[in-house]
């Protein structure tokens, strides 16, 4: 190495560690600008015009609890005028020989000329130590090279200090003043507002929402389904606003129609009802007088076919098969029992149903001269079934099982040979379980148990007459009629042969049931 040179280096190493004042050091002031997303840019500041190289590193330490990994990175910025956003006092500063004072002050180490700098990223609030790493530091990228004295610090209050970098002077607003430091201080201009050109709206997307809502409710055997169908269509616009600088926006707006459609469903709910109607004209056909002959035994079979009107359109056919047998204890005294099947099968404008039973019955007929008294016992167990539907659009199915049982008494005035009037009690039990239906949710009904018991009072007439054979008795007919206290009639023709065949018609009008019923019975005496 020449004298000249050596003599260079051994006057900044002098001014490195000895000289207070900046009279041959060039770097004089340090400083550090936001960048708004948690960067900060140093920049020192040199009184040496003119100077075109960057020399050295920065290194950026955490202090005072501020946690941050140490780096040193090479100065890689240039500026030969004051790089934007530097305030004096505020973010920019210089050395009096003992502490950092703001850029300008008349104790500090004057103008600066050139500046170099260095970006740091993922920086938060805190405290932060800096410092100056010349050529030649065993932290230097470069231990053999030598400094110059263009970027050498004057003292050691510009080569490291330990600043407080703010929040606000992290988002680029260190004066706190709302504009960005670098629109106020330095060369960067703020850009100037665009102005609109043009605004097109037009329709960008459409939507539709359906939701049903289904209301069941109930009246007079009537289930009502209240259909709403609510519509809601939503258009989505968008807006693309053009504006002098040929960049353009796009905002979206949306408005909503709603409409709304009602619909009426209805459909019958009383086939459970109507089945026990039907079945409760059965009785008539069901309960059972019993014959007056030489034999003691006699055994017979019943065999019924019926159809049935009801209201609201309801029509039936029901059949009745069955045996019993009759004995006589006293030739004034006839007692005897019965089992019958008994099917209903129900049809109406919207459902179809079914009712079995399995009948069990005893019967009595205790006769005098003057009186004479009936007595019929019935227990049946029933099995119900229905299949409904409202309007077509929802359907529903249930099952049920029920019982009933009824005591008939009738007393018999034997007024006249032909003509026997009659009155009559009859009480009754009828019970079913609950249920829930199947089917559709919306129209899906769960009902409670039924248990209802009734007294009915009767009174009619009974005339017959036999003819034919030396006795005169080979053939008989006969016709009954009654009505009772709920105005329920009915009506009662048979024929028989030596009470040995019977044909017999029946037609009861009973709580909105006309029931038709035809019997053809044998009974074999022993």
């Amino acid at each position: 190495m020449s004298y000249t040179k050596k003599a260079l280096a051994a006057a900044s190493a002098l001014l490195m560690g000895t000289l207070p004042t900046a009279a041959l050091a060039h770097t004089n002031s340090i400083g550090y600008v936001g960048d708004g997303q948690g960067g900060i840019t140093f920049w020192y500041g040199s009184w040496h015009g003119g100077t075109n190289f960057n020399e050295a590193e920065i290194k950026l330490e955490g202090a005072n609890g501020t946690s941050y990994t140490t780096t040193i990175n090479q100065f890689n910025l240039l500026e030969s005028s004051t790089p934007a956003g530097l305030i004096p006092g505020t973010n920019y500063f210089t050395s009096d020989g003992t502490q950092l004072v703001p850029y300008g002050d008349p104790n500090g180490g004057g103008d600066s000329y050139t500046w170099q700098g260095l970006n740091f990223t993922g920086l938060s609030a805190g405290d932060y130590t800096f410092t100056y790493i010349p050529l030649g530091d065993v932290e230097s990228y470069c231990t053999t090279c030598s400094p110059t004295a263009d970027w050498m610090p004057m003292d050691n209050i510009i080569r490291s200090a330990t600043v407080t970098l703010s929040a606000t002077l992290l988002s680029g607003d260190a004066n706190q003043n709302g504009i960005l430091d670098i629109y106020e201080f330095g060369t960067v201009q703020q850009p100037s507002t665009p102005t609109l050109v043009s605004s097109v709206t037009n329709p960008y997307s459409q939507s539709v929402v359906t939701t049903i809502t289904e209301t069941p409710s109930e009246a007079d055997g009537v289930q009502t389904v209240d259909r709403n169908t609510r519509t809601d269509t939503t258009t989505t616009y968008a807006t693309v606003d053009t504006y002098s600088d040929n960049s353009t926006t796009t905002a979206y707006s949306s408005s909503t129609v709603t409409t709304n459609a009602a619909d009426k469903f209805t459909g019958r709910i009383d086939q459970y009802q109507m089945l026990d109607k039907v079945g409760n004209t059965l009785r008539g056909a069901l309960n059972h007088t019993p014959s007056q002959t030489k034999e003691k035994v006699r055994v017979f079979s019943k065999n019924y076919l019926g159809w049935a009107h009801g209201d609201y359109g309801y029509y039936g056919t029901s059949t009745i098969l069955g045996t019993g047998v009759e004995i006589d204890v006293k030739p004034t005294w006839t007692i005897g029992g019965q089992y019958n099947n008994v099917s209903v099968d129900l049809t109406g404008a919207d459902s179809t149903s079914s009712l079995s039973k399995e009948h069990f019955g005893v019967f009595s007929m205790m006769r005098g001269n003057t009186l004479s008294l009936r007595t019929n016992a019935g227990y049946a167990l029933n099995k119900y079934s229905v299949s409904r539907n409202v309007a077509g659009v929802f359907n529903n199915d249930s099952a049920s099982n029920g019982q009933e049982w009824w005591v008939n008494n009738r007393l018999y005035w034997n007024a006249h040979k032909n003509i026997t009037p009659f009155v009559g009690h009859t009480v009754s039990n009828v019970c079913r379980d609950a249920f829930s239906e199947n089917g559709s949710v919306q129209s899906a009904r769960s009902v409670g148990d039924y248990n209802k018991t009734e007294n009915v009072g009767e009174v009619g007439v009974n005339v017959s007459h036999r003819f034919g054979g030396k006795k005169k008795d080979k053939f008989g007919v006969a016709l009954e009629a009654s009505v009772n206290t709920n105005t329920d009639v009915e009506v009662i023709a048979s024929v028989d042969y030596n009470q040995t065949i019977f044909i017999e018609g029946l037609h009861q009008i009973a709580d909105g049931i006309n029931n038709t019923q035809v019997a053809a019975k044998v009974k074999f005496r022993f």
